[in-house]
Parts: structure tokens; C-alpha cells; sequence
């Protein structure tokens, strides 16, 4: 079978989402870091069916695989970073998300990069 757009239509998933529904996922944790330390943010789904799998994003590099993710900071430049989120699940499900983080560490230098 084939969908409207050309592409293959994959039958198993397409039951699977309408059993489970589609995935939903998000980010907690801070959107500013004021300070140097360790810095948490969780993976929040909903609607997950089957095993679920993260990965983790930091300015574009992979950079975990759990449920949460930590970041160590000690940085003398403020600046921005792009955490991202996606998540699959066995059953076929897929959903990303993205926060913009604000790193303010309050270096004498400023505008810095931030890896």
C-alpha cells in the first residue's frame, strides 16, 4: 500500500499508533543556569507504549540515554545552548522536544561559546 504523499505505509505502526495513541514528550528543568554546578533536566512522555528510549542533544551533539539528563557547568562566558529531546518506543512511536537554555555564569569575558 501506498499513502498520498508516494511512501510505503507501515501497517504495524499504524496500528500501533492507533492503539497507543501518539507519543508525547517534553523537557523539565531549568531554561536559565545562573550558576556553576550540575544542572538536571527530565524527560517527561506520555502515551508511551512499549519500551521507551532517549536521546539527548546538546547544541546538536548526542549526549545521553536516560530518562534524565545532567550537565556539569564551570563556564566564564554567558550564552545560549539547544537541549534536545527525542524519543521512540518500541511500538513504533516517535516525538522530539527542545529547550533553549540560558547560561548566565556571570564570566568577566561574556559571549563565549557554550559546548
Amino acid at each position: 500500500m501506498r499513502n498520498t504523499a508516494g511512501g510505503v505505509i507501515d501497517a504495524e505502526r499504524a496500528v500501533m499508533l492507533a492503539k497507543y495513541g501518539f507519543l508525547e514528550a517534553s523537557i523539565s528543568g531549568p531554561a536559565t543556569v545562573a550558576t556553576t554546578g550540575t544542572k538536571y533536566w527530565t524527560a517527561n512522555v506520555t502515551n508511551a507504549g512499549g519500551n521507551i528510549s532517549y536521546a539527548w542533544y546538546w547544541n546538536g551533539q548526542f549526549v545521553g540515554s536516560t530518562q534524565t539528563y545532567a550537565r556539569a557547568f564551570n563556564s566564564l562566558y554567558d550564552g545560549t545552548a539547544y537541549l534536545e529531546l527525542t524519543v521512540t518506543t518500541s511500538v513504533g512511536q516517535r516525538d522530539e522536544a527542545q529547550k533553549l537554555v540560558y547560561i548566565t555564569t556571570g564570566g568577566p569575558g561574556g559571549g563565549g561559546p557554550i559546548e
